[in-house]
């Protein structure tokens, strides 16, 4: 796994080695309460020329936006478990 470090923003990037799609974020939410958003709404494979637009992209979007340090710390530890669990 990997992730950006921003300076600034509500978004980070992670780069997860399973496939990051719908189905993926609804067991996220379902079994682990957390939410985050497949880049693959954001990115068009076909237009940039990398792919047919239909392959699922690996890459995921944390909001940070809204939450105290505290509740970043339990949040990860929630996103942990999933990934594990992925």
């Amino acid at each position: 796994m990997s992730w950006n470090s921003p300076e600034g923003g509500f978004f980070v990037a992670v780069d997860v080695p399973f496939d990051v799609t719908d189905a993926a974020l609804e067991r996220s939410a379902r079994d682990h309460h957390v939410l985050w958003t497949p880049l693959h709404h954001f990115y068009d494979a076909a237009a940039s020329g990398t792919g047919t637009g239909i392959e699922p992209l690996r890459c995921l979007r944390l909001s940070c936006s809204a939450l105290g340090p505290e509740d970043i710390e339990e949040a990860l530890d929630r996103f942990a478990a999933f990934v594990r669990s992925a």
